[in-house]
């Protein structure tokens, strides 16, 4: 227990006297608490503070009342109001995500965008304050423990990452209550955070409370001090398999490749941290990657030979001699071209439930998508002009180009079988899918499509 925030944010150690400090406030309580914090540290420790609402066009009159209120606190305490709104809704028809994703990347992109600004206006570095409590870093431990995360997801909210940084991180949300209550400070309470609809809620309201009441009333604290142990770990396995990579692991045309014999001799955590280095070496990113995936890579990586393992990110896995390759095969000179054949088959579909981090399997004629994600409608033609495919990483490459690359015969063109939804194309069959519709780490259900049939 903390005599008050104040003293919880100087021990926190991620706030230093000088700082200029944009707050990330809703107008929550546990936001409304940091930024009353701050504005009576803010002589003491010299701070230069602002504020950023974040509209995210979700909740009509309500919202405008939450700016209400938290502009109206800022001229108060005679601190800079920025105001940011954003469409959500819009960016998810368009990105295929969450609400609850989608609004999360909105909000810290405006972040970024006004610490920027502001900053440039100072003439000095600008820190983005969060006002994530103990019972975020436990609820974000247990969600990811919960979704068969290893250490560095279990590692939970990190106090500083980057210029954000979190100085209430060890104050629970009952004392964030009891200081608004001596400071007879009002907030405003945003009524989807009373839903069950989103996990993070459904932890927050039902699981957490049940842990504390039923098993340990200390529950929270454990779980996020056993988030800072998790990170502790990580950071230990993430500099020990950097050094070993050097001696393990080169880089190649289209790809990168590992000895397995040396792979082989590492405990079992070890080669995973080194596999996601591999990872990295070969282009690739973490995302979509789970501790599934490291555990079919160790299992191939074990072998004399095996088979070739379909990964996220267009990446496949293959045991040559004694090295494991990790590659693209589109970045590779052995792809066949698009032929008369692929013109001449017929598209079949499969539904089944999917286990997270099972392999996912991928090639020209064979693709996963996440069925709840997908419309209930979708259907095969022949190109339009202007059809273009959204990629990875954002951004969309045009078919002509596409077709272009592929030496894609002129006089097939005109018949090559484009699977749309919505009408975005997902899938040039035989050619390339979209970043559209991918499983990833909330994918329940998979619908399968196989191109398949005469061959002649």
């Amino acid at each position: 227990m903390w005599d008050s925030p104040e003293a919880a944010v100087r021990q926190s150690g991620v706030i230093e006297e000088g700082d200029a400090l944009l707050l990330a406030v809703s107008g929550g309580a546990d936001s409304t608490a940091l930024l009353c914090c701050l504005a009576a540290l803010r002589e003491a420790l010299n701070l230069k503070l602002a504020v950023l609402h974040v509209n995210h066009g979700l909740r009509g009159g309500a919202a405008a009342r939450d700016a209400a209120f938290v502009e109206a606190l800022c001229a108060e305490k005679e601190i800079p109001f920025f105001l940011a709104e954003v469409d959500v809704r819009s960016a998810v028809a368009t990105a295929h995500r969450s609400i609850e994703d989608i609004g999360r990347e909105l909000r810290y992109a405006a972040l970024e965008e006004t610490a920027e600004r502001w900053g440039k206006d100072l003439g000095r570095p600008v820190k983005i304050a969060t006002a994530h409590t103990e019972e975020d870093a436990a609820e974000t431990v247990l969600l990811q423990l919960a979704r068969g995360s290893g250490l560095k997801g279990a590692a939970g909210i990190p106090a500083r990452r980057g210029r954000i940084v979190r100085p209430l991180l060890a104050v629970s949300r009952r004392e964030i209550e009891a200081y608004l209550a001596r400071l007879h400070q009002s907030h405003v309470e945003d009524e989807s955070n009373a839903t069950a609809l989103f996990a993070r809620n459904r932890l927050r309201r039902e699981i957490l409370p049940r842990l504390c009441a039923e098993i340990n009333p200390e529950a929270v604290s454990h779980l996020a001090r056993a988030g800072q142990y998790f990170r502790e770990a990580d950071a230990y396995f993430e500099a020990l398999s950097r050094e070993k990579a050097d001696r393990l692991i080169h880089r190649e045309k289209g790809g990168a490749s590992c000895d397995c014999a040396l792979l082989n001799r590492e405990p079992s955590i070890v080669r995973s941290y080194l596999l996601w280095q591999l990872l990295e070496a070969a282009g690739g990113s973490r995302q979509n990657f789970t501790a599934r995936h490291t555990e079919a890579l160790q299992a191939l990586a074990g072998k004399a030979r095996g088979k070739r393992l379909s990964l996220p990110q267009g990446f496949f896995a293959e045991r040559r001699g004694e090295r494991l390759v990790l590659f693209r095969p589109e970045e590779t000179a052995e792809e066949p071209v698009f032929s008369e054949a692929a013109v001449r088959k017929q598209l079949h579909a499969r539904i089944f439930p999917y286990v997270q981090g099972e392999p996912i399997p991928g090639g020209r004629f064979l693709q996963w998508f996440d069925r709840d994600k997908m419309p209930a409608d979708y259907e095969i033609r022949t190109r339009r002009p202007g059809d273009k495919l959204a990629l990875r990483g954002g951004g969309h490459k045009s078919l002509r180009a596409l077709m272009t690359e592929k030496n894609v015969p002129v006089e097939l063109r005109e018949r090559l079988p484009l699977l749309t939804a919505d009408g975005e194309i997902i899938w040039a069959i035989g050619l390339r899918r979209s970043a559209l519709y991918q499983v990833d780490e909330t994918t329940t259900t998979i619908l399968e499509l196989r191109y398949e049939g005469e061959e002649t």
